[in-house]
């Protein structure tokens, strides 16, 4: 014979999984619009600093990968090698803090499509071939 299963205990307060936008006082609909609001703002400034550190920090590190296929004596190299450590160790930390507190990236803008027949969706010279 098979042993009952336990019940879960029934609570009168509503889960707040189970609470629907419908019963909730529009204060509490207003707040959470805010918090939304407030967290995708948030968010857009997160990417904002992230990408404003990254931009000149790639620049650097690229520089510095230049450099080091140059005639440089050893000294130079020794500093170069500096620069590049300390670059790597800078985007290793962007990454770890400031990459994950970003939940999600902006969605890409796309360029609107020509509408047919128009001159930006015009067929390509003679013996062009487009490639899809």
């Amino acid at each position: 014979m098979p042993k009952p299963q336990p019940q879960p205990a029934a609570t009168s307060a509503a889960t707040p999984a189970a609470t629907s936008a419908a019963t909730l006082p529009a204060r509490h609909i207003r707040a959470l619009a805010k918090a939304l609001r407030a967290a995708a703002a948030r968010e857009r400034r997160l990417t904002d600093v992230l990408q404003a550190m990254e931009t000149p920090l790639h620049g650097v590190l690229g520089m510095a990968a230049h450099l080091t296929t140059t005639a440089l004596d050893s000294r130079q190299r020794q500093l170069v090698d500096i620069i590049a450590d300390a670059g790597q160790h800078l985007q290793t930390v962007l990454r770890n803090t400031l990459a994950p507190a970003v939940a999600a990236p902006r969605p890409a803008r796309r360029r609107p499509r020509p509408a047919p027949g128009t001159a930006d969706n015009a067929a390509p010279p003679h013996g062009v071939r487009l490639l899809a």
